[in-house]
């Protein structure tokens, strides 16, 4: 009897908290709009994925079932998570169906991200359902030493991207900053990881100074400085290569933004840049004020033109 009691309440359990009935929460969230709603912020590597429930249609259009995640994390950055692995769901592309463009959260086994998470009862859950709302975390471990908790959320993600962890090596790290700078400008924007990288241009070993030299141009961060310094080494074919293309891509932009001025039109360089994120007037102010700053005059009119026109609605 007690046997039949303990099942059928077990039952009840695990029907309470079944994933097929998990309610869709769809939202497209900036980085920081989901740093902000999170109650855990875990860097985590992906050890299983599992999909219940049937399949529903969102009101896009698209077919979702509900994913379970278990993570094994490396680090916490907020909120607490107890035991050696945690888990969480939320509702994603049904991948029974056809092909479904979007935005998805592309996740697989052994993907290492940071996530962005919501207690919702006793389980967790993304803070968004569909759109991608992780970042990846291409190192496969910790640095040293790990940033102090007194920073900004998005601050310590950014220097644990751009930070070389433990046993990776000089040329592994360097090939890493490129797109650890991408997922690092959403988490805290362009004048932080800006100073970042120029930590890393000032480093010691030959492969992170030109990668993070590189990455800076490509990125609109800076002048020719650093770029004419690589061009009068000794350079590989590939980094030479880059460097032609940087340069064509700079003077592409460079035209763009001369245009728009001659016609009264916005910055255009918001739409050309990876990291930054149209709905988020903070992201699109970072960007603007550090272009603000550049050697280029063109660039410079271009980003006070817009952060004229951005001020002028307070002003009023």
């Amino acid at each position: 009897m007690k046997i039949r009691f303990l099942v059928a309440t077990l039952t009840a359990l695990l029907a309470g908290c079944s994933p097929q009935t998990l309610p869709l929460n769809i939202h497209r969230l900036s980085t920081r709009e989901a740093i902000a709603r999170s109650s855990v912020v875990a860097v985590g590597m992906v050890r299983a994925i599992s999909i219940f429930g049937d399949s529903r249609r969102t009101d896009e259009g698209i077919w979702v079932r509900t994913w379970r995640v278990e993570v094994k994390p490396l680090c916490v950055l907020k909120g607490t998570i107890e035991g050696k692995n945690f888990t969480f769901l939320f509702n994603n592309y049904d991948p029974r169906v056809g092909v479904q463009n979007g935005d998805f959260e592309w996740l697989q086994t052994g993907d290492r991200r940071v996530f962005f998470l919501a207690a919702q009862g006793p389980m967790l859950r993304c803070v968004s359902d569909l759109y991608e709302t992780s970042l990846s975390f291409p190192h496969a471990g910790l640095p040293p030493v790990l940033p102090s908790t007194g920073e900004p959320i998005g601050n310590r993600i950014a220097m644990l991207l751009l930070g070389k962890a433990n046993g990776e090596s000089p040329e592994d790290f360097a090939k890493m900053i490129p797109r650890a700078t991408r997922e690092a400008l959403r988490s805290s924007g362009y004048p932080f990881v800006a100073s970042l990288l120029r930590q890393l241009a000032a480093s010691e070993l030959l492969e992170v100074r030109t990668e993070a030299c590189l990455t800076a141009y490509e990125q609109t961060f800076g002048g020719e400085t650093c770029i004419l310094q690589l061009a009068s080494g000794n350079m590989t074919p590939e980094v030479s290569q880059r460097i032609s293309k940087a340069r064509e891509h700079r003077a592409y932009l460079r035209q763009l933004a001369d245009r728009a001025l001659r016609e009264g039109q916005e910055c255009p360089l918001l739409y050309y840049t990876y990291a930054v994120e149209p709905g988020d007037p903070t992201s699109v102010a970072d960007f603007l004020t550090l272009l603000a700053q550049q050697p280029d005059p063109i660039f410079r009119a271009s980003a006070e033109r817009q952060l004229r026109h951005l001020s002028a609605p307070l002003a009023r």
